[in-house]
């Protein structure tokens, strides 16, 4: 009877470990890319247990190209059967600005700047129609360019 003895050696292990410490790293650094440079390594490490690979030259082409082709081949297939948490939250702050109440720091007029406090920093303002005193509140509309368009609240 002929038993396939596999030879942990130092350039075994090293590999093993390697990938084993790589997948489990993907728990931490999430994406998709380091679970195979761990797969790929704990492959390496199994080929140099069985006497396939002996050289670090070697061993590390394989590793690289096997990486590479898992990367590019299984990744997008993996984040389908495995997707990830996304937030499609808005990107428009203006839109998330209207409707906010501010203080208004200087008159502010249909055809002058005047400056509203909004988000701890002091902004042009102007009304559309009308003014607004100092320290009154102020309602935002619109936005045209750096200059708020505001509203008496």
């Amino acid at each position: 009877m002929l038993a396939c003895a596999a030879v942990f050696d130092g350039f075994t292990l090293t590999w093993l470990v390697l990938g084993v410490v790589l997948v489990l790293a993907e728990l931490a650094i999430p994406g998709l890319v380091v679970i195979f440079l761990g797969l790929s390594a704990l492959g390496v490490g199994t080929l140099a247990a069985l006497g396939i690979v002996q050289a670090w030259t070697t061993a590390t082409a394989l590793w690289a190209g096997g990486s590479l082709a898992m990367v590019l081949g299984l990744r997008s297939g993996a984040q389908r059967l495995l997707p990830g948490e996304s937030d499609r939250g808005s990107t428009d702050e203006d839109v998330e600005a209207y409707g906010e109440v501010v203080d208004v720091v200087e008159e502010v007029g249909p055809f002058e700047s005047g400056r509203i406090r909004f988000r701890d920093v002091t902004w042009a303002a102007q009304t559309v129609e009308g003014r607004i005193p100092a320290g009154a509140k102020a309602k935002i509309v619109a936005r045209d360019q750096l200059i708020w368009i505001v509203e008496p609240d």
